[in-house]
C-alpha cells in the first residue's frame, strides 16, 4: 500500500480522517440509524474520497465490488451528511490483491 498511487494521493490531501465513526439516519430508511467507522476519508473542499481497506481473499475486483458496494455507498452518504462536503469517489483497497479498486 505504501508504494501505491492511492497512498500518495492520501498523503498529499489537505483533508485526512482515519477511522471516522458515524451514526446517521439511513436515507429513505425512516427511523433506521446506521452506525459504522470509515477506514479513511481524504480530499479537499472540492470533494472527498472514501477508502475501505479489506483483508478478504477474493480474487477479482468484481467480487470485491459485488460484496462491498453498498457498504461504501453508506460510508459516502454518512460522510456527506456529517461534513457537508460531496464524496466524489469510493475505493476498496484489497490487501490480498495489493491494489485499489474504484467503486463506480
Amino acid at each position: 500500500f505504501l508504494e501505491s498511487n492511492l497512498c500518495d494521493r492520501i498523503l498529499a490531501s489537505p483533508i485526512l480522517l482515519k477511522e471516522q465513526n458515524f451514526l446517521v439516519p439511513l436515507k429513505d430508511g425512516g427511523d433506521t440509524l446506521i452506525q459504522g467507522s470509515v477506514d479513511c476519508v481524504f480530499g479537499d473542499d472540492e470533494g472527498l474520497y472514501v477508502v475501505d481497506f479489506k483483508t478478504t481473499r477474493y480474487n477479482t475486483e468484481d467480487e470485491f465490488i459485488k460484496a462491498y458496494r453498498r457498504q461504501t455507498e453508506i460510508y459516502a452518504e454518512a460522510i456527506e451528511e456529517i461534513l457537508g462536503i460531496r464524496v466524489k469517489g469510493q475505493y476498496i483497497y484489497s490487501l490480498h490483491l495489493g491494489k485499489s479498486i474504484e467503486v463506480k
